[in-house]
């Protein structure tokens, strides 16, 4: 339970303690969303220590240009307790003290989102491209090396991006508010965050691109057989004609050329999409449905509510304050929106992670030191190194397959949501920016009535469906409750389904609050329990208005 790896033998009981006394953790906050299984390795030791490190140190300026600074956690920022990821939770004060400030600043000056998608995505992409091509040109195990290290700094940078981005829109939305005052509850009542909905992101162009195959199947007789997590990857491998599905398998690989980078999860043993299509097939089928809203339709009709909400709002402010109100908003919504964008782009680092590592993989099952390419991901970053370059001639395979073992093992362990349990060890936690005292409350709450943010307005009363992995996308029926402890762009597809969304971790401007917004359905996001307290098949009562999720 360190923050740097120490692959250990996993205890019949696993022990759950701060390595810093008096500290707290939080199992799935900040980078915990994206790593809800024990890590690999390779990922822990590689990639993990320059994420937070790129969070903490508020970006590193590698595109060109800086990012205003955010707030930090006090050392060290994270810690991995029996192959489980936990959030410090314990801000530094001087950085806080600092942030409202900075903040205020850096959003007079402005500038960072556009320089960011005017020259940092280009320069992104054309970073991953050239490191792409250092496998293409079989180039040597150090050049491969090196193409990692540099990868992670840049995915890093574009983690901070993402983390900026979703901050950033909370406190913008809530001096909005300030300035609309009166007005802005007049005009717009409860449902305050029509002012966010109806914007085009990458993420809803793959799904508006998944919809679109989806129609084709519905309309083609003999394409829904192939709609099958193992009959979608074997259509794909075909070279030859496979009759009616040979047009749409075309589509199909032009559709994974553009958004097969969707991974699930940042550890990088996990497989991308173009390399794991089953689940496409199941994000078809939900698409399949008659009932299935068409993605740039939806957009639309949210785009006109807005535009006529924000018109009809303007109208009664005067001056300066309209001045001040236009501002914010502008900002408020180019967050929420920079924000979806910056996790499609974060993505696309993954399918050059692995095409490096794999190759890397490739020439040390070659040499004997590992039985397979993707044992490369049981190994730590040193061991890489060291065998790469032939500083160790030391043989691995007894090593790798005790790894994962204990990786497997891991998976059948419960973690705790925070670190310490007891809800007195958090009357010290933070209460600003985040106020993580309220949050450990809501956990402690046995009422019927579950508290989290109003993300997405509407109240909804529906068949809850609890659901942990992509592997169970298939048990969502039409017009259940998604309960989850956190969505990724790769459970998209399931709100096209979902009459309503709840969350255990999450704010107003996560992923599972933009697309309920998108969607047109209630969101109550953050409640830190639901998927331990709703039952998988229970009635239950959306108020994505209130942020309340009633039991029955």
């Amino acid at each position: 339970m360190r923050p740097s790896a120490e692959i250990q033998t996993i205890p019949s009981e696993a022990v759950w303690e701060s390595p810093v006394p008096g500290a707290h953790w939080l199992r799935m906050w900040r980078l915990g969303e994206w790593l809800r299984e024990p890590l690999s390795p390779l990922f822990e030791t590689l990639l993990l220590p320059v994420l937070t490190k790129g969070r903490e140190h508020s970006g590193s300026g590698r595109f060109g240009f800086r990012m205003p600074r955010a707030w930090h956690m006090q050392r060290p920022s994270y810690m991995v307790a029996n192959g489980y990821f936990f959030a410090r939770a314990d801000p530094d004060p001087l950085s806080v003290l600092l942030l409202p400030p900075r903040f205020l600043f850096s959003e007079l000056r402005g500038g960072w989102v556009d320089r960011w998608e005017q020259q940092g995505i280009r320069s992104y992409i054309d970073r991953l491209e050239g490191y792409g091509r250092q496998v293409e040109q079989a180039s040597s195990s150090a050049a491969l090396l090196h193409a990692l290290d540099q990868l992670a700094l840049d995915v890093a940078e574009v983690w901070y991006v993402l983390s900026l981005a979703s901050g950033g829109a909370a406190p913008l939305m809530q001096f909005l508010r300030g300035v609309g005052g009166r007005e802005l509850r007049d005009v717009l009542g409860e449902d305050q965050l029509i002012l966010y909905r109806g914007f085009w992101t990458r993420a809803l162009e793959a799904q508006h691109s998944v919809y679109l195959l989806a129609r084709e199947v519905s309309a083609t007789p003999g394409l829904e057989a192939w709609l099958d997590e193992d009959a979608l990857p074997r259509l794909l491998r075909e070279p030859q004609a496979v009759g009616v599905a040979t047009d749409f398998r075309q589509r199909v690989l032009a559709h994974l050329e553009l958004y097969g980078h969707e991974t699930s999860v940042l550890d990088f043993a996990t497989p991308t999409l173009v390399e794991n299509p089953g689940p496409l097939a199941i994000a078809l089928r939900c698409y399949c449905s008659p009932q299935a809203a068409d993605p740039a339709q939806t957009v639309e009709r949210l785009q006109q509510e807005r535009e006529e909400a924000t018109e009809k709002l303007r109208g009664l402010l005067k001056g300066p304050r309209r001045m001040l109100f236009d501002t914010l908003l502008r900002r408020g919504q180019r967050y929420a929106v920079a924000r979806e964008d910056a996790v499609f782009y974060l993505q696309m680092g993954w399918p050059v992670f692995r095409a490096l590592l794999l190759e890397l993989g490739r020439r040390l099952a070659e040499k004997g030191t590992i039985v397979a390419p993707d044992d490369v991901f049981f190994l730590t970053t040193g061991e890489l190194h060291a065998h790469a370059l032939q500083r160790s001639t030391q043989k691995r395979v007894r090593e790798v397959e005790e790894r994962k073992a204990r990786r497997e093992l891991r998976r059948q362990l419960t973690p705790p949501a925070r670190i310490p349990a007891e809800a007195s060890a958090w009357e010290s936690a933070m209460r600003w920016p985040v106020n993580l005292r309220r949050l450990c409350a809501q956990t402690e709450s046995p009422s019927s009535v579950l508290q989290g943010t109003a993300a997405s307005p509407g109240r909804v009363r529906a068949l809850a469906r609890v659901l942990t992995s992509p592997a169970e996308f298939d048990r969502l029926q039409e017009g259940n409750v998604l309960v989850a402890v956190a969505t990724t762009p790769s459970w998209t597809p399931l709100f096209a389904r979902a009459a309503a969304v709840v969350t255990d971790v999450g704010a107003i401007s996560s992923h599972s609050s933009i697309v309920a917004r998108e969607y047109g359905i209630p969101a109550v996001v953050g409640t830190q329990q639901a998927t331990r307290v709703i039952r998988d098949g229970q009635m239950v009562t959306v108020d994505g208005t209130a942020g309340q999720v009633h039991l029955e």
